[in-house]
């Protein structure tokens, strides 16, 4: 493979190394005047695969982000963040390479393919070169004054590893492992921006997957791409990871790419996406890596500047594609949404500018957080309010149901209220009794003295003399202490137990008295647990549920087709494990 071969079909690559610099004659920069020529290289604004190194993990952050989010982001406020960041991608990148041209300019010079560059060639002086990059600097400012003030907390670091990058190369033999952080910290950014918090406990173990897995991504096609000036670099005495493993460098970047496939899983595992996630970005990453890493030629550097263009397409996009996918699901699944945006701008003082660069719409006028607040609360109160008229609905439609053809349900009902005057008469006399034998006896003078009983009473609630024993049967008397255990007892003594209903159709009262229950529970949560994503809440309820006694299947049910001689099974051991609780 010949790297004239390659080129054509890439005029984004770096061009076949030249004996002398020639002034673009086609394309973006031959439009440009002839003193901004310079600086537009410096931006390396005709070559755009660098900016995809930039912006891709940008995308892959907003759709994280997205996925993660209480309330799903409109589309309209996604592609507006989209157009924000791509701005602010070009303009940070013009910065890094201007600063990295300038604080590599001596080795630029010993490098065939670098060595026309606009500072290393002399078109622009050193001290040019730092005012360009300072007013880049302060070009970005306008941009993060239109986002979260988080934002800006996390461009700083972004900025000293981007400025600290050119002297890793000189020190270390892993300058892409330095260059991999700053571009991993998209993710945090996006966050941000969609004002999701990467280091809540809820969500950092997921972010810092998808953190290092773009951390080894970087430190696979930029690796390839130092490739291409590994003899040169050698020779100016450069430090990179090519030039450490140049003859293990596939086996270095297959390990990388185990990393980054499994990372990716463990990110999507954790942030409980779906199957849509893993098929088309693990499973598209996977593929693309594979095929990138097997035919790369790295003794070819049209080759190797080729494979560094197609990989962002390749594996970012992959990646991008199976968060977006996700998130769609995730609307699709959860249905229409109350989306309420809480834009925390610092400023709006260049809110012009960056709406004609990006066409986001201002802020309204009057619009603060207490206003979104309030709407915040009255959209939970309404959802509050539908779930409670879901629940009576659905309670209403299982009374419907009941009344089907093979339905028992008006001699049930009867037996049941038989069942509760026969126990409600039981508590009465056991009440009466009881009083009876803590009323003071008569006064020793009387002519005939009350007979004292041999036995001393029982501890606890004795309910024999509400009903007649069997000689030899084996209850005599109970111990109940506390009003449900009195019930139950009661229960067993007035013979209610007999007359208990038994659910032949639990399955018919499980939805209401589930939804009845999420509609209590679900307020309690969110002060209970406020870092909880609703869905991460609804499961809760759903596991508390499963163990509830307010659950139809934890109550005494049989199935729809049993005999009587199964109901009379069932409600004699019901009665024995009474009996066994409360002893004898």
């Amino acid at each position: 493979m010949k790297a004239p071969d390659l080129q054509p079909d890439f005029p984004h690559t770096s061009p076949a190394p030249k004996d002398q610099y020639n002034p673009p004659a086609k394309g973006f920069l031959s439009m440009l005047p002839t003193a901004c020529v310079p600086y537009a290289e410096l931006m390396r604004l005709e070559k755009p695969a660098g900016l995809y190194a930039f912006y891709f993990p940008y995308i892959i952050g907003l759709c994280y982000a997205a996925c993660i989010r209480d309330s799903p982001p409109t589309l309209e406020h996604m592609m507006n963040l989209a157009g924000l960041f791509l701005v602010w991608c070009i303009i940070l990148r013009g910065a890094a390479c201007c600063w990295n041209d300038n604080t590599d300019q001596e080795f630029d010079r010993k490098v065939l393919r670098c060595r026309f560059r606009p500072i290393a060639r002399g078109a622009v002086s050193t001290t040019q070169g730092h005012l360009f990059t300072a007013a880049l600097g302060l070009a970005g400012v306008p941009i993060l004054l239109n986002l979260p003030a988080e934002c800006t907390y996390h461009a700083v670091p972004v900025t000293l590893l981007f400025m600290l990058y050119p002297f890793a190369k000189r020190v270390t033999y892993y300058p892409q492992v330095v260059l991999g952080f700053p571009f991993a910290w998209a993710i945090f950014i996006c966050c941000a921006a969609l004002e999701v918090d990467p280091f809540h406990p809820q969500v950092f173990g997921s972010a810092a997957c998808l953190f290092v897995a773009n951390v080894c991504w970087t430190i696979i096609y930029d690796t390839i791409y130092a490739h291409q000036d590994i003899k040169y670099d050698v020779a100016a005495g450069v430090k990179s990871m090519a030039v450490r493993f140049a003859n293990s460098t596939k086996l270095l970047t297959s390990i990388l790419a185990v990393a980054q496939v499994v990372l990716l899983l463990g990110a999507g595992r954790l942030a409980g996406l779906s199957s849509v996630y893993f098929i088309v970005s693990c499973g598209g990453t996977a593929f693309a890596l594979i095929n990138m890493i097997g035919r790369v030629d790295l003794e070819v550097p049209a080759s190797c500047a080729q494979w560094f263009h197609r990989g962002f397409w390749y594996v970012g996009g992959t990646v991008a594609a199976g968060l977006f996918a996700a998130q769609s699901d995730r609307e699709a699944t959860l249905g229409p949404q109350v989306v309420v945006q809480t834009p925390t701008a610092q400023s709006d003082v260049f809110g012009t500018l960056i709406s004609s660069l990006t066409k986001m719409p201002k802020k309204a006028a009057g619009e603060n957080t207490k206003k979104a607040a309030g709407n915040a609360k009255k959209a939970e109160a309404a959802a509050q309010k539908a779930a409670v008229e879901n629940s009576k609905k659905a309670a209403a439609e299982d009374v419907e149901w009941s009344k089907g053809s093979k339905s028992n349900a008006k001699r049930e009902e009867a037996e049941a209220k038989k069942a509760e005057a026969a126990r409600k008469k039981a508590e009465k006399d056991a009440l009466l009794a009881e009083e009876e034998r803590n009323a003071p006896s008569k006064p020793k003078n009387t002519k005939t003295a009350p007979k004292k009983t041999s036995a001393a009473p029982a501890r606890g609630l004795n309910l024999d003399q509400l009903d007649e024993p069997p000689q030899n049967g084996p209850l005599n008397a109970l111990n109940a202490t506390g009003i449900d255990n009195a019930l139950d007892a009661l229960s067993l003594t007035s013979g209610a137990a007999n007359g208990e209903k038994v659910d032949r159709h639990p399955e018919r009262r499980f939805k209401a008295a589930y939804a009845a229950y999420e509609a209590r529970r679900m307020p309690e949560l969110e002060e209970e647990m406020k870092g909880l994503r609703r869905q991460q809440r609804i499961d809760v309820i759903r596991k508390e549920f499963e163990r509830s006694p307010e659950n139809p299947f934890n109550q005494v049910s049989v199935g729809f087709d049993a005999t009587k001689e199964e109901i009379r099974e069932v409600k004699q051991k019901e009665k024995e494990k009474v009996e066994q609780r409360l002893g004898k």
